[in-house]
């Protein structure tokens, strides 16, 4: 855990991306080309320890590492839990292949903690179809900007209801970025998202 808490993303982030940005503003980028969320937080930066802590957890089936994770999640809270209000709290959805390749729902376990500490409603997995695309870890930039695009379909009403997305990663904010604008051409108002780990320390601005 000391390690770990070294990895704490800093505060002068972009609010919309969580990258280094100078005193804390949106970065250019996010001026040029604004995502659909409306605010994205994250614990820590993806590096070792935790980096090999969350490929041992996805990819050799170490579920045990579960209650660790939750825990690294639940260790900094984003400043917006306490201000705003989430009608439910989305486990980044995964398609039915990605599924049966890791053995469980890794995000879904992730979020169970979060919803039972804050007391928030959990969106259905099931009203949330994700179409299986190449994995993004294995693209560029570009290609995982392009990659996630309307992959996401959502069976249930959303209608003015703000969320909480959560995921283990996040890198370009693609994953985040096509669900918040697949919740929001359905009527979803705001749209927050938290990661547990972020990619990048460089300043973009």
């Amino acid at each position: 855990m000391e390690d770990i808490s070294t990895l704490a993303v800093v505060n002068d982030v972009c609010p919309l991306c969580a990258t280094p940005s100078i005193s804390g503003d949106i970065c250019g980028r996010c001026l040029q080309n604004p995502p659909y969320i409306d605010r994205l937080w994250v614990n820590f930066y993806y590096e070792e320890p935790i980096k090999t802590l969350l490929h041992h957890w996805k990819f050799r089936g170490q579920i045990e590492l579960s209650h660790c994770l939750q825990q690294l999640l639940l260790k900094r809270l984003p400043e917006f839990l306490s201000d705003e209000h989430f009608d439910a709290v989305i486990a980044m959805p995964m398609s039915s292949k990605r599924l049966l390749e890791h053995g469980f729902h890794h995000t879904l376990e992730l979020t169970y903690p979060v919803v039972k500490q804050q007391q928030l409603h959990l969106f259905d997995v099931h009203h949330i179809t994700r179409e299986h695309r190449i994995a993004q870890s294995k693209l560029k930039r570009k290609e995982r900007l392009s990659n996630l695009k309307n992959c996401f379909t959502v069976h249930a009403e959303v209608e003015g209801m703000n969320f909480l997305l959560i995921d283990d990663v996040v890198t370009t904010g693609a994953s985040f970025n096509e669900l918040a604008k697949t919740l929001k051409k359905q009527g979803a108002g705001k749209i927050y998202a938290w990661a547990l780990t972020g990619q990048t320390r460089q300043i973009k601005n």
